[in-house]
């Protein structure tokens, strides 16, 4: 199955999961969402809007999440909602230079002038002696980073440089991925003030992790008998073809993956017998994350 019949076939699937999924955060101007059912989506419309938008330059397809996240959101406001999108990644100009840009404008059902912020993030919750407890992949990446510049940068910027805004608001999906039992475990710290009660939960472990039966879990999961690497930009929704590995040869693939000196982060989705997608696991390095 070449990747853009993939892409087609799983579009749908992933617009659901950023309408109807949980807010990764709580706060007053999170975007109220009502939830969609797949049939309301024109699959044909969709997949024609993201083929002209996941291409690249060069004529590879776009991988990057963000991206493919912030075209879901198009459509959705503007070919399910049905309302006036104005501008999309509006460039914001003082002093003849770029300072920043708006996600979205747009005009609700209402004809309130909004200004939405949108992401879809993904965290890792880890003991540290220093810096944040909930770092990316990358871990230069924080949840706190990330709710510092929403708050504090993206969202203001447009009560000084653009016209007239009624109401602000974000839209911020994603993950936060947990360990248990196990020394670099988090301690029953609150978690951080912003991140919502209801978010959506995963769990990671260490390379040198995949095939034992460690506190932290290894790579089984009640239930799971395979799985399969979540390729870029398909980290929404499960893939539901996507190509399936006995958890033996799981191991074995993502082993190699780690010891060929490459060792980015590897997102896995472990299935039942069925096919369902019983966890989401990140796998990390030995050394992550520190670099």
């Amino acid at each position: 199955m070449t990747e853009a019949h993939r892409a087609a076939t799983q579009s749908v699937r992933d617009i659901v999961w950023v309408v109807n999924g949980p807010s990764l955060i709580r706060a007053p101007e999170v975007a109220h969402r009502e939830p969609i059912a797949a049939e309301s989506v024109d699959a044909d419309a969709l997949d024609r809007f993201l083929a002209a938008r996941m291409q690249r330059p060069d004529g590879r397809r776009e991988r990057r999440v963000g991206r493919y996240f912030e075209h879901l959101v198009h459509f959705w406001l503007a070919h399910v909602r049905g309302v006036e999108v104005e501008g999309v990644g509006v460039p914001l100009r003082s002093g003849g230079r770029t300072i920043g840009e708006l996600d979205f404008v747009y005009l609700d059902e209402i004809g309130d002038r909004v200004h939405c912020e949108v992401a879809v993030k993904y965290f890792l919750q880890v003991r540290r002696s220093s810096g944040s407890n909930f770092p990316g992949p990358n871990p230069t990446d924080s949840f706190e980073r990330k709710m510092a510049r929403l708050f504090d940068h993206q969202l203001p910027i447009s009560r000084e440089h653009d016209d007239p805004i009624d109401r602000r608001e974000v839209l911020v999906a994603g993950m936060i991925f947990r360990r248990g039992g196990t020394p670099d475990s988090p301690s029953a710290d609150a978690p951080p003030a912003l991140l919502a009660t209801d978010h959506a939960r995963g769990r990671w472990i260490r390379a040198g992790e995949l095939g034992v039966s460690a506190p932290a879990g290894g790579i089984s999961s009640p239930g799971a008998v395979a799985g399969a690497v979540v390729e870029k930009p398909f980290w929404l929704a499960p893939v539901s073809d996507a190509p399936l590995l006995g958890l033996p040869a799981l191991v074995e693939h993502l082993e190699r993956h780690f010891t060929s000196g490459r060792g980015h982060p590897v997102m896995v989705s472990l299935r039942d017998e069925r096919g369902e997608e019983v966890e989401r696991l990140f796998v990390v390095s030995d050394r992550w994350p520190d670099r």
